[in-house]
């Protein structure tokens, strides 16, 4: 395999060299001193003459290539050590995101058939109320029902309203925690009156006792039980 690497000039050599002729330089003007006198006029000016130039020019030399080798040291010093000081590159994982509780969904019923009817009525039960008004808005509209929800304050007791076919419904949701009755029941039905509706419907995730059943038959408006919700819109 051929080694394509450019061979680099060793700066040492030319350190000798520039040595050398300094030396040399500096040896022959010592000679011009000390035996100049010994030689005639005419052989005195030839042999300064070529002393002095052989030294001008030995020195010039030498001083070229001090000033090389100098050159030649500060690039090498300069040169990146790619042999000795490998790169390394230290590779950190990227920080894994964690979302806040308020950006996390909320856990509600899923619809379907993937739990029984206490699993979903145990869940049914931590909701609170506008979680539960969006559940069932949820199931009517698995229905087919169009449906458009109350406002959440001064409602009147209806807290969405659900059409199909040209008939129109208001709803009270109500989630409880015991039998409800009469007077829970009788809200839904004074609700019914503020909107233009066709009928209206008590809905809850509990039962209702007598008093709230027959007051229904009275005022002839739905009501929608634990079973009849499970039954009817969650199975």
């Amino acid at each position: 395999m051929r080694n394509n690497k450019r061979k680099k000039t060793n700066p040492i050599v030319i350190t000798l060299v520039s040595a050398i002729l300094s030396l040399l330089a500096g040896t022959t003007l010592i000679l011009l001193y000390f035996f100049l006198p010994y030689f005639g006029e005419e052989a005195h000016r030839t042999a300064a003459s070529v002393d002095f130039w052989a030294g001008a020019i030995l020195f010039a030399a030498g001083a070229i290539a001090a000033v090389t080798s100098f050159g030649l040291w500060q690039l090498r010093d300069d040169e990146p050590n790619t042999e000795r000081q490998p790169t390394s590159v230290a590779v950190r994982p990227a920080p894994t995101e964690k979302k806040s509780r308020a950006e996390q969904p909320i856990a509600l019923v899923r619809v379907g058939k993937q739990q029984t009817a206490d699993e979903k009525f145990e869940q049914i039960s931590k909701m609170d109320r506008t979680q539960f008004v969006i559940y069932v808005a949820r199931l009517f509209s698995r229905k087919g029902y169009q449906v458009k929800l109350t406002p959440v304050i001064d409602n009147h007791g209806i807290d969405l309203l659900a059409e199909q076919n040209g008939y129109t419904f208001a709803v009270g949701c109500l989630i409880a925690d015991r039998v409800l009755n009469k007077a829970d029941v009788a809200r839904v039905s004074d609700g019914m009156r503020y909107y233009d509706v066709n009928g209206c419907m008590a809905l809850t995730n509990v039962y209702f006792d007598r008093s709230a059943v027959d007051f229904a038959k009275i005022e002839r408006m739905t009501l929608v039980d634990r079973n009849i919700l499970y039954n009817e819109f969650i199975a």
